[in-house]
């Protein structure tokens, strides 16, 4: 009794795929980080765009205010980029990748690592942008910040925009402040793609039978009363199901935990109950950890299969 209303939920499940027209199906991703930028390997004072991982444009109005030193360092190579003696025009001071960036994917994420050492000069401020241009020209602000305290190392990220992903992504990041005492660290720059396709959405013609109502008689009709679950088998009753519909293709637990898994991640279906076991059939089980559907062996048929000799 217990396995067939584990084939129905099987069945009725899959049901909203099929009425729906659409399949989920989980595939291939790839993470690739195709920039990373961990500033120099040694201390430069003035910092001019060279010794870094990858070559930048530096601009400045009158004096530079930019350096490679130690004490701006995150992680990575052992310098970081400092700022201090700059202006209070963001455009005054700019850094620019010299080079195009491949940013390529279906996803693309930048991060880096920001700070701004407390205390600033009393009464001031100093501040950031990140700005991207994806080869149109144009450099639009994406991330920014300014502050008048002062904070510790901060990891900032974005999600980079359709019209982003493009095989020649420029990055700027602007600085000013409004006291010459002022400095914003700067290190860890990195754009993360992803390519390949997840959680894929397939359409297809969906093939299933109208299986008709009726009654039935549920229960041990053979004399067996399972001690352990008596009171599943008898007493022998009517049951009426009324009619319904079944999918013509078979499907097997891995397919319907994968399934399930690409449903949960678009939003298809919701977990509303605290049971970690969603359904059992006689090799194999399906639990929910850590909001992630997993497939594992029945423990009583693998000793079974074992007793009886088989792989």
């Amino acid at each position: 009794m217990k396995t067939t209303r584990c084939q129905c939920c099987f069945r009725i499940a899959l049901l909203v795929a099929l009425f729906a027209g659409v399949l989920p199906v989980n595939a291939t991703t790839t993470n690739t980080v195709v920039f990373l930028e961990t500033m120099a390997t040694n201390a430069a004072k003035p910092w001019t765009g060279s010794g870094c991982n990858y070559p930048w444009t530096v601009t400045f109005n009158v004096n530079n205010p930019f350096e490679q030193n130690v004490n701006a360092n995150y992680a990575g190579n052992p310098c970081g980029l400092s700022f201090k003696n700059g202006t209070t025009n963001l455009t005054d001071s700019t850094i620019t990748t010299a080079l195009g960036i491949n940013a390529q994917g279906n996803s693309g994420t930048m991060d880096f690592y920001l700070q701004i050492p407390s205390p600033l000069t009393a009464n001031s401020y100093a501040g950031w942008t990140m700005q991207i241009n994806p080869g149109t020209g144009v450099f639009t602000t994406r991330l920014s910040g300014q502050t008048t305290n002062g904070f510790g190392w901060t990891h900032y990220t974005y999600t980079l925009q359709s019209s982003e992903l493009v095989s020649n992504l420029t990055l700027r990041f602007q600085f000013n402040e409004s006291a010459t005492g002022n400095r914003i660290f700067l290190d860890q720059i990195a754009l993360t793609t992803t390519t390949g396709t997840s959680n894929a959405i397939i359409p297809f013609t969906a093939q299933y039978v109208r299986i008709p109502g009726g009654y039935f008689l549920m229960g041990d009709q053979f004399g067996y009363i399972d001690p352990k679950h008596y009171t599943d088998e008898v007493p022998v009753h009517n049951v009426y199901v009324s009619p319904l519909y079944m999918d013509t293709t078979l499907v097997t637990c891995r397919e319907y935990c994968n399934f399930l898994n690409a449903a949960l991640a678009q939003g298809l279906i919701e977990v509303r109950t605290h049971q970690h076991r969603l359904c059992r059939r006689r090799d194999k089980r399906i639990f929910l950890h850590a909001r992630h559907f997993l497939l594992q062996p029945h423990p009583v048929s693998e000793r079974r299969i074992r007793r009886a000799g088989k792989p």
